[in-house]
């Protein structure tokens, strides 16, 4: 009886650890504080709602899932020393981007053969057509080729800028100003809040902002260059058209150079902006605050990502609207030749709201089936829009207009600028710019705003960290040179 007690506990014990061990665990490295999300109490929407359904599907999988917070502050740098060290969990919540991504595209898993495999948990014939935008250009970064998929996500199915410009409509009003149309008529609107002891707009020399602002005026104004390096190398004119190859091409070539008549504009009008709109601060803010909610500043540059964060503010004391930055035009220089503004966003029906990509490592420790999954389910047609619904971002389809969807005027003037001009494949960025990954451009900037150096001598010691940065691509990335076009006559 005892023997036969202990065999029955044995065989229990057998079963027992037989489930566990069956029960499959997928580690997945996630943006942002995962506590957070799991409270409830995240202001990050997107990242919170996909948070949700990851849990949703693991429970209806039976799999175990463990969640690992990535801070947001040097998230890049961290992610590619793990990519390359091979030390990533199995799935990364991570934007594309070249400054992880050049070189190392050999270890992430290229998910481009499975777009044209059904997707389990969709409706359509492939995987591919589950998706609001199109896989060729909505999550592709300067470092994948086009045409390949590396990265999935969720996203809205509108077309929107992703960055435009806040303003306090109330203060706006008070100042008898409107929404500025072109550059020149926002620094002249800059003008009139300095007048009135206002501080126009907010930028932070050491984060994002900086660079949110140089983006659209150097995608502007470098349009010549844009040109002659996509005309040189054959390649049609697209969003993220110019890779990081054809930069050092066009550095080494002279195409790209500190001496060149655009890229020394962008800097004279970006100072012109920072002399006539910025917190004399920007250099160095006050990151403990935030400067347009509490009416420090009228203006601030951000994404769509601040709309619900701002909209559901306990201190937001005022109504706000947005426009997209403007368009520079003659009036500002002689050098404006683009006929729209360049807007960073989504385009092709589908805004990307947050993505995914997976280790090499994943396959090697037989995870892929159970990664590729998982990022089936929060692409499916339906669940994206179980995610959508969450967004502060309505979901306003492709071929409907905002006002059809959104009738509040109030809403209606928040929306505004993530829908006018419209972003499409036309109005994208290329991936024109300074290419090194410590951004040589704004640091120098910081010193010629400063009156430290001239504009000539900022140009100088542009084109020098410029040649240093193509230099070392070339090594790093194994670029064939011989292959180049040849360099564009004199």
């Amino acid at each position: 009886m005892r023997k036969l007690a202990f065999l029955t506990c044995l065989m229990l014990l057998v079963v027992s650890f037989g489930v566990a061990s069956a029960q499959e665990t997928l580690t997945i490295s996630f943006w942002g504080n995962v506590q957070e999300y799991a409270e409830g109490n995240s202001d990050n929407a997107a990242w919170e709602a996909s948070y949700n359904l990851i849990n949703q599907w693991a429970e209806e999988k039976g799999v175990a899932v463990e969640f690992i917070s990535q801070p947001i502050d040097g998230i890049y740098d961290r992610i590619r020393t793990q990519l390359i060290s091979g030390t990533l969990p199995d799935v990364v919540a991570m934007y594309p981007s070249n400054s992880f991504l050049t070189g190392n595209l050999d270890l992430l898993v290229n998910l481009t053969p499975y777009m044209s495999q059904p997707n389990p948990y969709g409706s359509f014939d492939t995987w591919s057509e589950e998706f609001w935008y199109d896989q060729s250009v909505g999550l592709r970064d300067t470092a994948i080729p086009a045409g390949e998929v590396y990265f999935v996500g969720n996203s809205l199915p509108s077309n929107i800028g992703q960055l435009v410009i806040f303003y306090n409509t109330e203060v706006f009003a008070e100042a008898g100003l409107e929404r500025p149309d072109t550059f020149a008529d926002l620094l002249t609107t800059c003008d009139a809040l300095n007048a009135q002891g206002i501080t126009p707009m907010f930028n932070d020399g050491t984060g994002p902002f900086f660079g949110w602002y140089t983006l659209p005026i150097v995608e502007g104004l470098y349009a010549p260059i844009t040109t002659q390096i996509l005309s040189a190398w054959g390649v049609e004119d697209a969003p993220f058209a110019v890779t990081g190859e054809m930069l050092a091409w066009a550095v080494q070539n002279g195409v790209l150079s500190g001496s060149n008549e655009y890229v020394l504009e962008s800097a004279r009008i970006m100072n012109e902006l920072a002399t006539r709109c910025w917190n004399t601060d920007w250099q160095a803010p006050d990151t403990s605050v935030d400067y347009f909610l509490t009416n420090r500043t009228a203006m601030t540059i951000n994404g769509f990502w601040m709309l619900g964060l701002y909209g559901n503010s306990e201190d937001m004391n005022f109504d706000f609207g947005t426009f997209a930055f403007p368009l520079i035009t003659e009036e500002s220089t002689p050098l404006a030749t683009l006929p729209f503004v360049r807007r960073w966003g989504g385009v092709e029906g589908g805004e990307i709201g947050n993505s995914y990509m997976i280790p090499a490592t994943t396959e090697a420790n037989g995870k892929l089936d159970l990664a590729i999954d998982l990022l089936q389910y929060l692409t499916a047609r339906t669940t994206n829009d179980a995610w959508c619904a969450t967004q502060p971002m309505p979901c306003i389809p492709k071929d409907q207009s905002v006002d059809e969807v959104v009738t509040d005027p109030v809403q209606q003037t928040q929306l505004f600028g993530f829908y006018n001009p419209t972003m499409s494949n036309d109005t994208a960025i290329r991936g024109i710019g300074d290419p090194t990954p410590d951004g040589v451009f704004n640091r120098l900037f910081m010193t010629y705003n400063s009156g430290t150096i001239t504009l000539e001598e900022l140009g100088e010691q542009v084109q020098t960290e410029w040649e240093r940065w193509a230099e070392r691509a070339i090594i790093d990335n194994g670029w064939d040179t011989s292959t180049w076009p040849a360099a564009p006559a004199s």
